[in-house]
């Protein structure tokens, strides 16, 4: 039978508390009881148990959040999008007129293919967006244009160059080189 890990820290919970107070005739079988129930590693459980007790995290909750269905939802952490769709639409039509090329070619031709195309009118775009394109890493161009990249089929990586076929292994296991030579060295 096996806890879930909710049902684990239940457990230490209950038996953390008659721990910190026992002998150690009788930590040591609170120990033995709490290894065989949850399958953990003495040493490992030993620690657990000499925790101080954690209450359950309640979920933060943002009260309706300026939707009409009247729920609350629960809060988002993390950072905050610096980049919006607004933004990688632009990059997109940038790194198409660039022949998908990768992140980093992409930055580096960024502020002359931005500039031309403002001036061609093949983007429309005021001057906030464009000072976040040209401020734009080659990483974040790389991570923005990855859901582009799988939509076109564009793996990573489009090298044309072919393994090099200049030796041969003959029937006897024995590696020749094309032109009839024996290789000094075969790796």
């Amino acid at each position: 039978m096996s806890l879930s890990m909710s049902e684990k820290q239940s457990v230490a919970n209950v038996l953390s508390k008659e721990y910190c107070k026992s002998s150690k005739k009788r930590k040591k079988e609170i120990l033995n009881e709490f290894v065989s129930l949850t399958g953990y590693n003495r040493s490992y459980a030993s620690r657990k148990l000499r925790q101080p007790l954690r209450k359950p995290q309640k979920q933060r909750l943002c009260k309706n959040s300026g939707k009409r269905s009247g729920k609350d939802v629960p809060i988002k952490r993390g950072r905050k999008k610096a980049y919006s769709h607004e933004v990688v639409e632009p990059l997109r039509k940038i790194w198409a007129g660039l022949d998908y090329a990768c992140g980093k070619r992409v930055k580096a031709g960024m502020p002359d293919m931005l500039d031309a195309m403002i001036r061609f009118g093949e983007l429309n775009c005021d001057e906030d967006i464009k000072a976040k394109l040209m401020k734009m890493s080659a990483a974040t161009i790389d991570r923005l244009l990855s859901q582009s990249r799988k939509e076109f089929g564009i793996a990573k990586g489009r090298s044309t160059t072919k393994p090099d076929n200049a030796f041969e292994i003959s029937d006897t296991g024995q590696a020749r080189n094309r032109v009839g030579r024996q290789p000094s060295r075969f790796y």
